[in-house]
């Protein structure tokens, strides 16, 4: 992931493995990395296991996970009410 990050890929899988206490041998993941650079400049990077290109474009990734956390927060602020 690191390699993504330092890149200018703007979409990339790569494999993150991990070590879990009941598994015998390391787990291995294939993450999918979407790069988006913002209005502002910034660049913005999702991980997801949303790996087919073709049902979820990087512009679909970055919609839904943006409404994601709108809806994320209203919880957060009605908790705290």
């Amino acid at each position: 992931m690191s390699q993504f990050r330092a890149g200018r890929a703007a979409d990339a899988e790569a494999d993150f493995a991990y070590d879990y206490p009941d598994a015998a041998e390391s787990l291995v993941e294939r993450p999918r990395q979407v790069r988006r650079i913002d209005s502002d400049g910034q660049a913005r990077v999702l991980v997801t296991d949303l790996r087919d290109r073709g049902i979820y474009s990087k512009g679909d990734l970055f919609e839904v996970y943006c409404r994601r956390w709108g809806i994320k927060n209203s919880f957060r602020d009605l908790k705290i009410r």
